[in-house]
């Protein structure tokens, strides 16, 4: 069987993606209800323990408690959308390839666009809170560069929090367009 998504379907599917990211760090900011935290980059048993009572003894927060332990899966849905749509587009259907610095360059103009205006009143926040103004020339760099999340321990770089998510973007463009895009000969 066959099954492949449409455009629109893989539209659909990514903003229900970024709604559970979105709910999930949501769920973050209200630690002081108790949610249970995730297992994304350490399992915990404990964590499951406390996901199997609230799930054994459902109360009114039930919903903040499985958006906050699993909300975070939309982050690898939405990445593997993006390939789909990529593979779909460039492959699949056979549309013409730009060379790779023209295809790298197009992608990092598009989330460069996506990301400025955030950065930009980040920063000019940050600026006005004098107290917590250290903003280094590596940082803001990296950043726009979107490579900070290759630096050594990136999380104390990425500012604001959700901006590691553009290095992991471009980083991806560049190895689908740099080394898995394989052009077919002669089909």
């Amino acid at each position: 069987m066959n099954v492949m998504l449409d455009k629109a379907e893989c539209a659909m599917l990514k903003a229900v993606a970024i709604v559970l990211i979105m709910a999930h760090n949501f769920c973050h900011l209200l630690s002081g209800i108790g949610v249970v935290p995730e297992n994304e980059y350490s399992f915990r048993v404990e964590r499951v323990r406390q996901l199997c009572d609230c799930l054994l003894h459902p109360d009114v927060s039930l919903l903040h408690h499985l958006l906050s332990f699993f909300g975070h899966y939309g982050v690898p849905v939405f990445l593997f959308l993006s390939g789909y749509g990529l593979v779909m587009k460039y492959e699949r259907q056979k549309s013409s390839m730009p060379g790779a610095s023209r295809f790298i360059g197009r992608h990092y103009v598009k989330l460069l666009k996506l990301m400025a205006l955030g950065l930009v009143a980040y920063y000019v926040i940050l600026f006005f809170q004098q107290d917590h103004f250290v903003l280094g020339k590596k940082n803001v760099l990296t950043q726009l560069l979107m490579c900070v999340n290759l630096l050594p321990q990136p999380w104390y770089h990425i500012k604001p929090g959700p901006y590691w998510f553009f290095g992991l973007m471009m980083q991806l463009y560049i190895i689908y367009r740099l080394l898995l895009y394989a052009p077919r000969q002669g089909t």
